[in-house]
């Protein structure tokens, strides 16, 4: 029904739909706040790092729909009717400025994603392309803790 009391990142799609990460459950609510589909429960991937599931981040919805979720081994996609889409971009530690990991996807799908002292970018299939970006005093010891796209 509603949402524990710790419950994680928000996004909204292009119509106003609400979507939130709640423990290991994606949940959707309509504009007005009225539970909606899907509900995805995204697995349990392994033994730690890959235990993220339950450790979910970042989230993300894309213009078409597509529902990107960090689970702090990888950024993975679902579609918009909540089965597995095709897309992982593995993470390693060097996407963890910190501990903390950054992606964002734009109006076109490529998705950004933190690569150490980088902004690397991936295609909607998941192949890099240019550019990579530099992240100004990043061997400073200056912790990026998000990314934005338009």
């Amino acid at each position: 029904s509603g949402l524990s009391l710790f419950f994680g990142p928000i996004a909204t799609d292009a119509s106003g739909k609400i979507y939130t990460l709640d423990g290991n459950q994606l949940k959707c609510f309509t504009p007005l706040g009225v539970r909606s589909s899907p509900t995805i429960t995204i697995p349990d991937l392994g033994p730690p790092p890959y235990y993220a599931a339950t450790n979910a981040n970042i989230l993300a919805v894309g213009v078409d729909g597509t529902i990107y979720i960090e689970t702090n081994s990888a950024v993975r996609t679902y579609n918009p009717d909540g089965s597995a889409g095709s897309l992982t971009i593995p993470l390693t530690t060097a996407n963890t400025l910190g501990g903390t990991p950054a992606f964002a996807v734009d109006a076109i799908g490529q998705v950004y994603v933190v690569d150490g002292a980088f902004i690397k970018t991936y295609k909607p299939d998941g192949s890099r392309i240019m550019p990579t970006i530099p992240i100004a005093n990043a061997a400073s010891g200056y912790e990026v803790s998000g990314i934005a796209v338009k």
